[in-house]
């Protein structure tokens, strides 16, 4: 049933509905292993609508399976962001220690977008400092 869901989702009409019902079926309390690799490239749509049932899927599994999600959600969002939703999830890789590994994803390019972005600018840029290499990160 993966495989067909895969290959189905590859049609641009159902990826979005497709990588949605995956979230949300992975909001369930138990969380599967299969379940916490995100489709590589989700649309903003489907991404910030299942982010807050992945932020908690978080809080459920062991911290390694946390930091490997949660790193993966932080890709996605430095890439299709900025959003209001950031915030939660920037918050929650600053307290798994994925302050270097948030660096690395491209940060500085996500950061300049905030900076344009007005309506966000004021609720993202402080979150940010939490990830500058002359933050309390002793990493």
């Amino acid at each position: 049933m993966r495989e067909s869901l895969g290959r189905a989702s590859e049609n641009p009409a159902l990826k979005g509905p497709i990588s949605l019902a995956r979230a949300t079926h992975a909001s369930r309390a138990k969380v599967a292993k299969e379940d916490l690799d995100l489709a590589p490239n989700e649309d903003r749509d489907s991404f910030y609508e299942s982010l807050g049932r992945r932020i908690r899927q978080l809080h459920a599994l062991p911290e390694e399976d946390a930091r490997r999600l949660c790193l993966q959600l932080v890709e996605n969002c430095l890439r299709l962001g900025p959003h209001a939703a950031d915030a939660a999830l920037l918050v929650a890789a600053a307290n798994l220690g994925l302050h270097a590994d948030v660096r690395r994803c491209g940060l500085d390019n996500y950061t300049a977008r905030v900076r344009e972005d007005r309506g966000n600018r004021l609720l993202l840029l402080p979150i940010l400092d939490l990830f500058a290499v002359d933050s309390q990160d002793p990493k």
